[in-house]
């Protein structure tokens, strides 16, 4: 189980054998014993690249914390002190796309730094908040309009038609929309009218796909589903660059649809009680600033 999250957390088999000091071979073979046991295939695997699969991100979400606290409790008895901890509420598109392959960086900065996920299944704008109570802060998709706390706006995003380079061929990005409609498309059930949203934005609001529609209820599997080549999807561009850089999608159409709410970090106003959040806050910023950097 330790195996598993600490390759969920890297993404990355002989790193997390670096982490734990045993054998790339002895973590690919605790996985794959998790894996028969469980009857479920936790990672997707290929000659270059590691990506959860959706039962994968959701079986993380749901231990990780627990080791979590057990790391914490072992410290209390060890040394008199509880390490670091930090609870933080985020969507699992979030997590699962941007922030969990940057975990490692946090560790290897702060080994004692322990965060405790809440996740939302999928992003929403403007949820409750419980800042000092149920969690310490947040990730949201907003307008910077939240009156009851601080925050920091991490990035803007542009929306793309995207599609494995192996569905699109030599010939994309594509000069005319049109060609769009030669392929099936992808749809998020939770977000219905992307496909529609973008069309609009790019000017061919009648556009339709003399193909297939296929809806699929989880970010993780429809992500998966453009890189395997069934179809094309419209993408969060910043949640999308690793999947560019490892040549997994590409891009369809150069047109991008700015999406009206950017992501955000989210805080209490009392968080210099808590130096735990402002260490997280310049951890993240940081990270947000290297990734501008790597796209420049």
């Amino acid at each position: 189980m330790l195996c598993f999250v600490s390759a969920a957390r890297t993404l990355n088999f002989s790193r997390s054998a670096e982490n734990l000091c045993v054998t790339r071979s002895a973590i690919s073979r605790q996985i794959r014993c998790l894996e028969e046991f469980l009857g479920l295939r936790l990672f997707e695997r290929s000659n270059k690249n590691l990506a959860l699969t959706a039962a994968g991100a959701e079986y993380f979400e749901a231990v990780a914390p627990l080791f979590a606290e057990l790391k914490a409790a072992t410290d209390r008895l060890v040394t008199g002190r509880a390490e670091q901890s930090f609870r933080l509420n985020v969507s699992a598109t979030f997590n699962a796309m941007w922030l969990m392959s940057r975990l490692s960086s946090l560790e290897a900065l702060s080994p004692g730094f322990s965060i405790s996920f809440i996740t939302n299944n999928v992003d929403a704008s403007y949820p409750a908040l419980d800042l000092d109570g149920s969690m310490d802060a947040a990730i949201r998709l907003g307008k910077g309009e939240w009156q009851d706390c601080q925050f920091d706006k991490l990035f803007d995003i542009p929306i793309q038609i995207m599609g494995a380079p192996k569905l699109l061929g030599g010939t994309a990005p594509f000069e005319d929309l049109e060609s769009l409609a030669e392929f099936d498309w992808l749809h998020y059930k939770h977000l219905p009218d992307l496909w529609s949203q973008w069309l609009t934005a790019a000017g061919v609001p009648q556009l339709k796909s003399k193909k297939r529609n296929i809806i699929l209820d989880n970010v993780a599997v429809a992500s998966q589903a453009a890189a395997d080549g069934l179809g094309l999807i419209p993408m969060y561009m910043p949640l999308t660059a690793p999947l560019i850089a490892d040549g997994r999608v590409a891009c369809a159409h150069n047109f991008a649809m700015l999406k009206e709410e950017s992501y955000y970090l989210l805080y209490s106003k009392n968080s210099a009680k808590n130096p735990a959040i402002e260490f997280f806050r310049n951890w993240l910023l940081n990270e947000v600033k290297k990734s501008e950097d790597t796209l420049l």
